[in-house]
């Protein structure tokens, strides 16, 4: 306080434990209740962040659900798109090696598959001339065949005749 004497004994006595008291115990209790508010504040905030944490756990689960489940459903379509013109192709070719030659299969599709489809009908129709320019050559060394068996007869024949004609001149 100014104008107090700091010789006086009695006056510094009485302002520490008056004044400066009164005064002391309104700073501590404004700074308690400073503490009490920042206690308060931490606390608030801290729930806010629990409760954020909380939801945030709460869409996490649920956005790996939902992505999981767009997951299976997705491997089961690719597995699918997959799987079905695979079987075409092992159909077709069973039904090739099975000797059917006179299958034709039509697909719309453009992708590899597609053109593995194109290729094993394609393969068939080309299959089906070679075995058609075989038969034809079957027939023609078949035709040949038996044209020679009948020339060898007949030369057999005439051999014999020959033979026949020998002995009577030689006897």
């Amino acid at each position: 306080e100014k104008g107090l004497d700091v010789d006086d004994f009695n006056a510094r006595a009485n302002f520490a434990f008056g004044a400066y008291v009164t005064g002391a115990d309104a700073y501590y209790k404004a700074f308690d209740g400073l503490v009490d508010y920042q206690i308060a504040q931490r606390e608030n905030v801290m729930r806010l962040a629990e409760e954020r944490l909380s939801i945030s756990t709460m869409v996490g689960w649920i956005v790996n659900a939902v992505l999981l489940l767009l997951g299976v459903v997705l491997a089961r379509w690719l597995v699918g798109s997959i799987n079905a013109p695979l079987q075409e192709a092992v159909a077709l070719t069973q039904t090739i090696g099975d000797g059917k030659l006179n299958v034709n299969l039509k697909t719309s599709r453009q992708d590899e598959f597609g053109q593995l489809l194109r290729a094993l009908n394609e393969m068939a129709g080309k299959l089906r001339t070679v075995i058609g320019e075989v038969r034809t050559g079957v027939d023609a060394v078949s035709a040949a065949a038996g044209q020679i068996a009948s020339g060898n007869q007949d030369l057999s024949v005439r051999t014999e005749q020959s033979a026949a004609s020998l002995q009577e001149t030689a006897a």
